[in-house]
């Protein structure tokens, strides 16, 4: 079933990241009302939290009725969730999702308001099977590239009264174009290993 998101007529959701942080994280920490109700609220970590698995495609659907982007490139696509933080023994994030994992691209940006303050976080990860083995293989290929952006609140902002300070705003980028390729390849393998066990 689709969710019903209201939006208007040539709107496009085009948001900069401080836009990110002030008008949907930090709201959305503080349990107020947002802007737009587009930002769906996924758990991308922990059991069977495959990309593929968590974002289905109605989901994709409404962004793809709401993003420029998408009618630049049909191969790729994006989407903004909104997801709760995991943490061990309240330390350290862990970005475990069923049979991979968000690999750190150790690309860190300090999100900063009109004023020079910092007020938010922006990190790169890429997502990748663990082993790369069986079925979960076969998924990651198909399924495409999956890029995340996580945005969190900073220091500053969780000063103030923020209700849940483990909230974050991940903008999700699947490429399909790394999916089509991936298949190819692998089918291409696949025919040369057929060919080399017959003889």
């Amino acid at each position: 079933m689709s969710m019903a998101v209201n939006t208007i007529p040539g709107f496009y959701f085009t948001p900069t990241d401080e836009d990110l942080i002030t008008f949907y994280l930090k709201p959305k920490a503080m349990r107020q009302s947002l802007p737009w109700d587009g930002i769906l609220e996924k758990n991308l970590y922990g059991d069977n939290a495959m990309p593929w698995v968590i974002l289905t495609e109605n989901d994709w659907e409404i962004y793809r009725t709401t993003a420029r982007a998408y009618e630049d490139s049909v191969s790729k696509d994006e989407m903004y969730v909104f997801t709760k933080m995991k943490k061990i023994a309240g330390l350290r994030f862990v970005r475990v999702a069923g049979s991979g994992y968000w690999d750190d691209n150790h690309v860190t940006k300090y999100i900063k308001n009109r004023q020079g303050e910092i007020i938010g976080i922006k990190k790169s990860f890429t997502f990748r099977v663990k082993g790369k083995k069986g079925q979960e293989k076969i998924d990651h290929m198909e399924k495409g590239r999956w890029i995340m952006h996580e945005y969190t609140l900073a220091r500053v902002s969780l000063i103030q009264e923020v209700e849940d300070g483990d909230y974050a705003i991940c903008r999700i980028i699947r490429d399909l174009s790394k999916c089509r390729k991936n298949v190819a390849e692998s089918s291409e393998g696949q025919s040369r290993l057929d060919i080399d066990l017959n003889n």
